[in-house]
């Protein structure tokens, strides 16, 4: 029992968080210590990720929607170069995404044509890993459900791996088609 609550927990607060692209200057060691403080703030307070996941969501998806003229809003001069070049090449859900997290350096005001199956490739987050998560997600949650409908008594500690299994659902459906790991 241990031990299943103990990786679930893990898979419900270390992989699923999607950290912005580090700095060019961050050491392995930087990286590897804001990813713990994702992970302490997924066990401490879940709902600031799951709300972080759902603000860049919802950002990313006006970014996707530029291009279809879905959202209409003023845009200050700066930004206009954006805006036209959204209308004409078009960005999908993961684009919105990949610009929010750093994904482009702009050396000149040219806004790059990135095709989703580019960023895509620089994710270290595909079907498979994020898939296996779920898996073991969902079997845990299976487990427990089996147990209380045979009335076989449920622990604390599982009672709190099932509460962020379902927040890692939560947080996997905002975060499916953002880039995770992306280096430059």
């Amino acid at each position: 029992i241990i031990w299943s609550c103990l990786v679930t927990t893990f898979a419900c607060t270390w992989l699923p968080a999607h950290p912005n692209i580090p700095a060019l200057s961050d050491s392995w060691l930087t990286i590897a210590l804001r990813r713990l403080g994702y992970m302490f703030w997924a066990l401490a307070a879940p709902e600031v990720i799951i709300l972080w996941a759902i603000r860049q969501w919802v950002s990313a998806r006006r970014i996707a929607r530029l291009r279809q003229g879905i959202l209409v809003s003023v845009l200050i001069k700066s930004f206009q170069s954006l805006l036209f070049h959204l209308l004409e090449n078009g960005w999908t859900l993961t684009h919105g995404f990949f610009l929010q997290i750093g994904g482009f350096m702009l050396c000149v005001i040219t806004w790059p044509s990135i095709s989703q199956k580019e960023i895509e490739d620089r994710s270290k987050g595909d079907f498979l890993a994020k898939g296996v998560a779920l898996v073991q997600t969902t079997w845990f949650t299976v487990q427990c459900i089996a147990r209380g409908v045979q009335r076989i008594p449920v622990t604390k500690l599982e009672l709190v791996t099932l509460s962020f299994s379902v927040l890692n659902l939560i947080m996997y459906f905002f975060w499916w088609n953002k880039p995770l790991d992306v280096r430059c």
